[in-house]
């Protein structure tokens, strides 16, 4: 299902119209809204594999499941919510060991470190902007418990294997302080 449809009703229609052909796998690339959750749903409770994707970030997709769990019976039908953070790895070639102190780092809601912290200020390899690869950061929440407890806890709805993730990358000096931020504040 594309992520842009003409139809100014949304994808929803689309999703039920699609569903309508018995798919095996129905693959909706921006679910961003309740309706079409709901959709997918039904989809899903006939039969199809749904993939459902939000580009909400984790904040946004957090509120648009917390709408969809309160309101619809979504545990009925959800095996399980797909969490994933893109981080950009600091460029091997200008990385470079970023003078922080203890005492700023934790005012900034950084994690201590012992091997310090890394930043990359750019080089012709990296274009000048300080990042080589990136990396996708997954953990699959399987329907239950934990999801339920991520949703009622509200705002944070970065899990806590994603944050250790983070961490990791953060005290080998692949990400910078900047990206781990904005990974576990997303």
């Amino acid at each position: 299902v594309p992520p842009a449809p003409a139809d100014p009703a949304g994808i929803a229609p689309l999703v039920a119209a699609a569903a309508g052909h018995l798919p095996d796998l129905l693959l909706i690339e921006e679910a961003g809204d309740v309706a079409t959750l709901v959709a997918a749903a039904r989809a899903a409770l006939g039969g199809a594999r749904v993939v459902a994707v939000t580009g909400a970030g984790i904040t946004g997709s957090g509120a648009l499941l917390r709408a969809a769990w309160r309101h619809h019976p979504v545990p009925s039908y959800l095996r399980g919510v797909v969490v994933g953070l893109p981080v950009p790895l600091l460029c091997p070639s200008c990385r470079e060991e970023l003078p922080l102190g203890a005492g700023e780092a934790a005012d900034l809601g950084l994690p201590p470190s012992a091997t310090g912290y890394a930043h990359a200020p750019g080089c012709a390899a990296c274009g000048d902007t300080g990042c080589g690869e990136g990396r996708l950061l997954a953990e699959v929440i399987p329907c239950g418990r934990q999801l339920g407890d991520l949703l009622d806890r509200g705002g944070d709805f970065v899990p806590g294997a994603l944050r250790d993730q983070a961490v990791r990358l953060l005290e080998a000096g692949e990400i910078s302080p900047e990206s781990y931020l904005r990974a576990v504040t997303a």
